[in-house]
This record gives structure tokens, sequence and C-alpha cells, in this order.
């Protein structure tokens, strides 16, 4: 795995990984929000977003993308992107409020770079923030990103029991992390599960005045 912060600046170490069920968990440098999108900030002026191994692993390689126009604002919790593979589509939602500035070359080309490395080349977008201390706020970071991470990955098995009727033994990554049915099984209930949820009291009127959207609160 490579990381967009350790290639473009040497002299800073990699970001600290650890093994949750099978995904890939960064526990220093990337902020990590509850519908699975992940951000970093490389300055007061820019952060990099992109999507966690567990919501890549889970969806499997997009075969396309639809990602933000430069240019356009957008806000916590508000739907931002959406990953498409096969008939299936998944959306996600934005970290933080912000500008988006730019988004990977590379992820048009190859759009199964997110899920080949998510955490470095396979990151999605550049947003210009514009609200970040309270949008850090609400997201995980440090030792706490493995243990959401741990959480999300026994409500999958859960999942994956009561509802596709799959019985798997506990604490089997092998087997959540290359379940087919759990990729056809995509879209609206990932949406609904994992991917569009937000903090407790979401929905609620924002600082600004807007309300948020696109979102399930737990």
């Amino acid at each position: 795995m490579t990381t967009h912060n350790s290639k473009e600046k040497g002299q800073r170490e990699p970001p600290r990984m650890t093994e949750v069920f099978g995904f890939q968990v960064p526990t220093s440098e990337f902020y990590l929000h509850r519908g699975h999108a992940w951000a970093v900030v490389e300055s007061p002026e820019r952060v990099r977003v992109g999507l966690d191994d567990f919501s890549q692993k889970i969806l499997g390689p997009a075969d396309r993308w639809k990602l933000p126009e430069v240019g356009k604002v957008f806000y916590q919790d508000h739907i931002c992107l959406t990953q498409f593979r096969q008939e299936h589509k998944a959306p996600f939602l934005a970290p933080v409020d912000g500008v988006i500035e730019s988004v990977n070359p590379k992820i048009s080309q190859k759009p199964g770079l997110a899920h080949d490395d998510p955490y470095g080349e396979g990151w999605l977008f550049l947003v210009k923030p514009n609200n970040l201390p309270r949008n850090l706020e609400n997201l995980l970071y440090g030792e706490a990103n493995a243990a959401w991470i741990d959480q999300e990955s026994h409500r999958l098995l859960h999942l994956m029991e009561s509802k596709v009727g799959v019985t798997l033994p506990s604490g089997a990554p092998s087997s959540m992390t290359s379940m087919a049915i759990i990729r056809n099984w995509a879209g609206a209930p990932w949406c609904r599960t994992f991917s569009c949820r937000s903090w407790p009291g979401a929905g609620s009127k924002r600082a600004d005045g807007r309300k948020t959207r696109g979102i399930m609160k737990n």
C-alpha cells in the first residue's frame, strides 16, 4: 500500500495501520466518517478524501464513479459521490464541508484503484474546507477508527446471518471479505445500513441554517 502523504513528503512517516477482521484500518493521519469516507488534513486549506478499506472490500472494485464537480460546494453528511458496480450503486456522504478543488484523474482511467489502494493512490478528490474544526469533531480518529470498524464488522456478520441467510464463523475475515453475495446485496441496503449514515442528531439544522439531508441516523 502506498500513501499520498508519504509519497509526496518523504520526511513524513507513513500512517499507522492495523487489521480488523481482515480490513486495513488507519490509526493515524486519517479521520473516518461513519459513512466510510476518510479525510486527511494536508493543510488548513486542503483536505484529501477517499473511501475506507471496509467499503471497498465489501462492495468490490468499481466499474465507474460519479465524482463531485470541481468548484461545487458540499457539506458534511450530504451525498457527494457514488460508486457503480454492475447494476448496483452505492452513494457516500461528504466527511467535511468545502469546495471541491480537484478529483483524482487516475480514477476515471482505473476505477478499481480505490479498491486496490484505498488509502493511497485510490484517493478520490481534494477539498478546500470551510468549517474544518467543527467537522473534525464529528469524525473518528486514532484507535477509535479500529474500534469503529470492529463494530461495523460485527454488524456485517449479524446482517449476513439474519438478512442474507449466510451463516459465518465468528471472526472469519476471509469469509467476510470475499463474499460475492454481499456485493450482490449492495446498493440501497448498503446505503441504508452503512454508507448513508451520520452521527446521532443528524437531520437537525446546522450552524449555517441548512438542514442536513441524504443521511440516516442509527
